[in-house]
């Protein structure tokens, strides 16, 4: 299969990004919104699987509850794969435009392989704390154009192995890893744009290191009608994710058979009312180049639930 080198991966994010962030006309046909007021918050969404520039406000503090399934059929004849996790997450907005976040799952990871194809089958199950991330995002661009809004930020993070080291099938990477980036939107009351691209670079643990991974994503988000303050907000989503990963090393040797490229369309929605939000999608593959050791992505569904508040 073709290995995608990181040049090429560089040159389509920047490509991606500059496409996104030039498309559409600068202003929306829609009711301006008042910057400061409570539905001028509640009407700022961020994509389901990439990541939009949105902040919270200084004080202001951001709770969720995410359930994530994802399922892959594993590299081995009649192999499977599942992961169900359970995130909680809380935001504190350290000024209007820096935003501290820290996420913590609970993760029941459960693989099953085949010992002979048709024969018979190995299942194990494990249930535990999975890894930690803690991610500060600083959005360095806001600018309003009439309705519409335009956004840029930086995203730096770092994923801590929290989760048990003795589990079988492991809950966690065991490594520490960093990840970098840039997300920009335009946000109009009707039609969003947004665009991503995150490298993350992974630590080694149990003398294996992961491949670094490059994510790009972009995403178009539509509104029915236009919503205020004291009405639901109906918004819907259609996303575009890639990541392409390096060959993982071991013992210090790259490793045949891995790494490679999904690409996945994202279909999803935000149901938004007042401080509180329910958003919920579901990424399907389109595209797989991997190595032969590598599991493929059947699908992956998060529902949300999530509110914005001060004390």
């Amino acid at each position: 299969m073709r290995y995608h080198s990181a040049r090429s991966v560089s040159s389509l994010l920047a490509t991606l990004i500059i496409v996104v962030a030039t498309v559409g006309s600068p202003r929306a046909a829609a009711q301006a919104v008042p910057r400061t007021s409570p539905a001028g918050r509640v009407l700022r969404h961020n994509p389901l699987f990439g990541v939009g520039p949105q902040t919270l406000w200084e004080g202001g503090f951001g709770f969720g509850l995410e359930t994530e399934l994802s399922r892959h059929d594993g590299p081995a004849a009649g192999g499977e794969e599942e992961e169900l996790g359970l995130h909680a997450h809380i935001g504190y907005g350290l000024t209007e435009d820096v935003t501290l976040r820290f996420a913590l799952p609970v993760v029941k990871n459960r693989t099953q392989r085949a010992i002979v194809p048709g024969v018979g089958q190995v299942s194990r199950d494990a249930t535990g704390v999975g890894d930690a991330l803690v991610r500060v995002k600083w959005r360095f661009v806001h600018r309003f154009d009439g309705p519409t809004q335009y956004h840029a930020a930086l995203i730096g993070a770092v994923k801590l192995p929290l989760a048990s080291r003795g589990s079988e099938p492991p809950l966690g990477s065991g490594s520490t890893d960093f990840v970098g980036g840039a997300t920009i939107s335009r946000d109009g009351l009707r039609y969003y744009l947004w665009a991503s691209a995150l490298a993350r670079v992974n630590g080694e643990a149990f003398n294996r290191k992961r491949g670094g991974q490059y994510r790009y994503d972009a995403a178009v988000g539509v509104r029915p009608y236009i919503p205020d303050w004291r009405t639901l907000d109906l918004l819907f989503l259609l996303e575009f994710n890639g990541v392409t990963a390096e060959r993982d090393v071991v013992d210090g040797t790259e490793r045949a058979g891995t790494g490679g490229t999904v690409l996945a369309l994202s279909p999803g929605l935000w149901l938004t009312y007042r401080n509180w939000a329910v958003k919920g999608g579901v990424k399907l593959p389109v595209l797989h180049d991997l190595g032969a050791a590598e599991p493929e992505l059947d699908y992956t569904a998060v529902l949300e639930i999530e509110t914005h508040m001060e004390f």
